[in-house]
């Protein structure tokens, strides 16, 4: 495998690189780094998850209503002897036994808030599972489009046209500051879905730092998607009019990750469909088979999906659809054109210098 750029997500960046800003394709020698992007991004969204099922209303009256439906039961012998609200705080203070049983109901309280805490595990752990199981070839597949680890290795040989052809860095977009990358997206085309007149285009990724997340590269980066998906669409069709064919480009949100669904919309993005099935690689693989990725049962799945109704959380599906243009027509697409030929030049230029110093 080609050496990899590392990227510590823990600790900050390095203050004596120079603080330029700069963004590439995926090369192999990014592979690594773009995984590990990719993956904070569910590990961040473990952690989202988590604090939204704690303050959800629902955890707040099952912790609320539970602790104080026991304390009433415990302390019903001084409710009935009091005869005024002022009486029985003057139990609350001065009684001794009256203090000891409020102190009972702490452990119910702490049951009560494990049990929570066990229904976020269950529910959040999808994410940990995803960010961990994206170096696999069916993840990796539904991510890049391609074995991301064949992609990395494939920096140390020189490649034919044909496997060139089977890797498409360009699909990805990655912003590198002070010599780290700090965010990622990710394209592909859903061929098996798509047609010359309505072309679909997936974001399968998107992620920012989040020491970078009031930076709003966000926008940055799906003003980039708007660009290429439209390249991407002109490489698949045959026909060389394709004025009026409608390009819908695609990406996932959860539904507690407001943050995210605020950059999104503000982007033209509209929610389009929704899912229970938090895992997009599980979505995808039962569609194909028509039978559950999972080996839980049946049970167990309608009692998670309940979860998930309770809760209120899903994967929901936005987009946004574009407008095709004739290439002698498309001016955005001649300008990005001739940008990424002075990137090009210039990626070139760096490293021919690069190779002179050493």
């Amino acid at each position: 495998m080609v050496a990899q750029k590392e990227v510590n997500l823990n600790v900050p960046l390095d203050v004596n690189k120079k603080a330029t800003l700069s963004r590439t394709e995926l090369t192999p020698d990014l592979a690594e780094a773009s995984l590990v992007l990719h993956g904070d991004y569910y590990r961040q969204l473990q952690g989202k998850c988590n604090k939204y099922l704690f303050w959800r209303p629902v955890s707040l009256f099952i912790l609320v209503s539970g602790g104080l439906s026991f304390f009433l039961f415990r302390v019903r012998e001084w409710i009935e002897v009091a005869d005024s609200v002022g009486e029985f705080l003057k139990f609350f203070i001065k009684s001794r036994d009256f203090q000891v049983e409020i102190f009972k109901t702490m452990p119910l309280a702490i049951s009560i808030f494990g049990i929570i805490a066990v229904i976020a595990f269950l529910l959040s752990d999808v994410f940990r599972v995803i960010s961990d199981d994206l170096p696999k070839p069916e993840y990796s597949h539904a991510l890049y489009g391609f074995d991301i680890t064949k992609f990395a290795n494939s920096g140390e040989k020189k490649l034919t046209p044909k496997e060139k052809a089977a890797y498409h860095g360009d699909y990805t977009q990655i912003i590198v500051y002070r010599d780290s990358p700090i965010a990622v997206i990710t394209l592909r085309p859903l061929l098996d879905v798509s047609s010359e007149s309505n072309f679909v285009v997936k974001i399968t990724g998107l992620h920012v730092r989040k020491v970078f997340a009031k930076a709003d590269f966000e926008t940055l980066m799906l003003e980039w998607s708007f660009t290429k998906a439209r390249q991407i669409f002109q490489q698949h069709v045959k026909k060389s009019k394709v004025a009026g064919c409608n390009i819908q480009l695609l990406i996932d949100a959860y539904s507690f990750d407001r943050p995210y669904i605020n950059a999104l919309t503000k982007n033209s993005f509209g929610k389009v469909s929704s899912s229970y099935v938090l895992n997009p690689i599980a979505a995808n693989e039962t569609k194909k088979s028509d039978k559950p990725v999972s080996n839980q049962g049946f049970l167990t799945k309608i009692s998670s999906m309940l979860t998930h109704k309770v809760f209120n959380i899903s994967r929901d599906t936005y987009g946004v659809t574009i407008t095709a243009m004739n290439d002698e027509d498309d001016l955005l697409l001649k300008e990005a054109s001739k940008f990424k030929a002075k990137e090009d030049n210039s990626h070139s230029a760096r490293r021919r210098n690069n190779r002179t110093k050493n």
